[in-house]
This record gives structure tokens, sequence and C-alpha cells, in this order.
């Protein structure tokens, strides 16, 4: 009877180690499908784009940048900014090289590569632009600009309408600055594209005078930031973020945001 009463305890005993080593075992592994990486690799494009983000006497502006750095100091992760073509900011983020875009337009091409919040955390506005002093008047039908070459750049989406007008003369370019010295340079005679970027192009380029953005706009969409899928943990990542954004946009501080850059609110 007493060797089977130890017999007993020596498979309980086991029996009891066993559960601790899956309990402890489970418990590091759910931790650590929760664990926010310490450092986020950010990708942004090499020319500014305000209002979203920009350089300002060295450092980083623009709302895309303040709504990052608050969700930074909500969750705990320190950034690090690496800049390429927009297209090589693009590849980064597919390939995992980089973490996070901070402003990035839904597309279902994109979705493959790349994790979005629930909630955009501004609105983009997107225009054309021409010269003066070729009286081009834009209604809001893309049909009544066939006859035109249209600058745009690479990689860029500007809405779906705008997109799939296959039937309208596309030019496309790099960036912003070769946006506006084209078309100040009659390589084409309209272009489209942020205002706030455009405007920020044509002072730079001292060309202010010789361009005219075009009322309504060709479209208004709502801007996500975009966590890669090969960073770790990226699915709880991004639902921090939509947790983070989410209650970022209940409070004074982010109508002071949308007020600093003279943004829309973003729903």
């Amino acid at each position: 009877m007493h060797c089977i009463v130890k017999r007993t305890y020596m498979l309980f005993s086991h029996l009891i180690a066993i559960f601790c080593i899956l309990l402890t075992f489970s418990l590091h592994s759910h931790a650590s499908e929760k664990q926010i990486p310490s450092v986020l690799t950010i990708a942004l494009a090499d020319v500014d784009y305000p209002p979203f983000y920009f350089k300002d006497n060295d450092t980083f502006s623009g709302i895309s940048i303040e709504v990052l750095e608050h969700i930074a100091d909500d969750l705990g992760f320190t950034l690090r900014y690496q800049r390429s073509s927009w297209q090589g900011a693009l590849n980064s983020l597919k390939t995992g090289k980089a973490d996070l875009i901070t402003t990035m337009f839904y597309t279902e091409e994109r979705a493959q590569f790349a994790l979005y919040p629930d909630e955009p955390h501004a609105l983009e506005v997107n225009q054309f632009v021409t010269r003066p002093e070729l009286s081009i008047h834009y209604n809001g039908d893309l049909n009544t600009l066939k006859q035109y070459r249209i600058g745009m750049i690479s990689g860029y989406t500007y809405g779906n309408e705008y997109d799939k007008a296959n039937f309208l003369k596309k030019d496309r370019v790099n960036n912003e600055h070769q946006l506006i010295k084209m078309l100040i340079g009659k390589r084409f005679e309209l272009a489209v594209g942020n205002p706030f970027a455009i405007k920020l192009q044509a002072d730079r380029l001292g060309v202010s005078h010789q361009i005219v953005l075009l009322e309504p706009a060709v479209d208004i969409s709502p801007i996500y930031m975009a966590i890669s899928k090969k960073t770790p943990n990226a699915t709880y990542l991004i639902q921090q973020f939509s947790k983070s954004i989410k209650n970022l946009k209940r409070t004074p501080k982010y109508s002071s945001m949308l007020k600093k850059y003279q943004m829309l609110a973003s729903k």
C-alpha cells in the first residue's frame, strides 16, 4: 500500500511539473505575441510632403509626425526615420526593411503587404494645378480634361476615379519638385497633387505667381498610417495603433493639430 501511494504521489508530482512547464511556455508565448518593438523604423519620402511631414529647422513636423509621436509616447517605443524615394519607401515597407509609413492611402494592392488601423488620422485633398495663361477650367468632370497632359507622381494614388481614368494623358515624375518644375517648363498643362505640397515646392522654386490651383478638388481621401506585415507582432501592433488614434481624436490635442495644419476633420 505504501508503495502504491508513493508511486501515485510521484506521478502526481510529475504531472504538476509538466503542467507548470506548459503553463510557463504558454504565458511566455502569449506575452511575446503582445510585445511591441522598442524601436520602429519609419519610412518617409525624401521630398517633404506638407502638411503631413516636412523638415522644419532640421526637425520633422506635420500632422502625421505629431500623431505618430503621440502614439509612440502612448505605447512606449522610439522612432528611427529613414528617407528615400516614395517608391523606395513602399518597397522598404513591403520587404520589412521599414516598419511603418506615416502617410498612405488604402489600396487593395498595398493591403497585400501592409496593415492599416481601423480609422484614418487625417484627410488629404488633391487638386489640379495649371499655369494661369492657359485659362483651363475644371468643373469636376475628368472627361473635360482629355486633351491635356497631366503630371503626377509615380506610385501615388489620387482617388479611385482619377486612378481608373485611363483615358487621361498621364505623365509620371518622381516628386513634387519635378512636378512643379516640369509644369512651369511646359512639359504638361496640368499637374495633380496635394495643394500644401504644391505650394511649398512652388515657393521654394520662386514660381508661386506662375501657378493656379483649380476647384473643385479631384479627391478627398482618408490618410492612414500603415505597418509592414513583416514587422514582429504586426497584428497586435496595429490594434494598439487603432486604439491610440481613436482615443487621440476625441481630445482637444487632436483638434489643435487640425487647426495648426489647416486640415479637415477625419471621421
